[in-house]
């Protein structure tokens, strides 16, 4: 079996698992012929369900209106919410942390009279529990979207290639299309499954500071807001 398939919670969060065949890499003792496959994320496997996930989609719209997209969200719904739910706690905790608690401890250390000793080593105790917090999420996150990244990956290149196979029965496909495929499209589903859920779940960050914004500076900090919003599609248009 695969050693992460045998991790703990916490081992799965941190990468923990990977020390023994990082530290067996660098003594030279690791080869190919000792590294296993977990069998939840083989390509077969996981082509298997996203297949049966897409004829149920099939029978349910009829062919023409039927959308791989619901198939492949269907593929990984439990786990993208759960990423978003991580991801929110993520976000929240980055947004506490620095325009709460650093402001307070700021205050603090200009007017160190105003309040005891113990109540600013809680401000920095509960400035480390944020920023503890927000790693921990982020890595936990990352390692949901790892995973599922690979198998719908895996899923999604064995549905293709059966689906290639048989169409260069009928059709002059060639093999660099076939290649373009199994390769290129695989990995934008792959980047899309890895970032998506940071995609997603960035918004409670961005209306958190607004509102934040607002409080501190008043509704003025709304131009400065609608400034970023405006350069943000031209940032996008520019890069591509």
């Amino acid at each position: 079996s695969h050693p992460v398939d045998n991790a703990g919670f916490l081992s799965f969060t941190t990468f923990a698992w990977m020390t023994p065949m990082m530290w067996a890499i660098f003594r030279n003792r690791l080869d190919m012929s000792s590294i296993s496959l977990s069998p939840f994320d083989a390509a077969d496997t996981s082509g298997e369900r996203l297949q049966k996930l897409w004829e149920e989609e099939v029978v349910k719209k009829g062919l023409e209106k039927a959308s791989l997209v619901n198939a492949t969200l269907r593929f990984q719904r439990t786990r993208l919410i759960l990423s978003i739910l991580i991801g929110t706690f993520a976000m929240a905790a980055a947004f506490v942390g620095p325009a709460i608690l650093v402001s307070k401890i700021l205050n603090y250390i200009e007017n160190p009279g105003m309040s005891t000793v113990t109540y600013g080593v809680g401000l920095a105790f509960a400035l480390f529990c944020t920023e503890f917090l927000k790693a921990f999420f982020i890595s936990l996150m990352w390692a949901i979207n790892l995973r599922t990244a690979a198998r719908l990956k895996g899923a999604f290149s064995s549905m293709a290639y059966q689906k290639v196979i048989s169409l260069r029965v009928h059709s002059g496909i060639s093999m660099g299309e076939m290649i373009n495929v199994l390769t290129n499209d695989g990995h934008r589903l792959f980047e899309a499954v890895l970032f998506g859920s940071f995609t997603l779940c960035t918004p409670v960050l961005f209306i958190a500071c607004i509102v934040c914004a607002c409080f501190v500076l008043g509704y003025t900090a709304l131009s400065g807001v609608c400034i970023y919003i405006i350069f943000v599609p031209i940032q996008v248009r520019s890069s591509s």
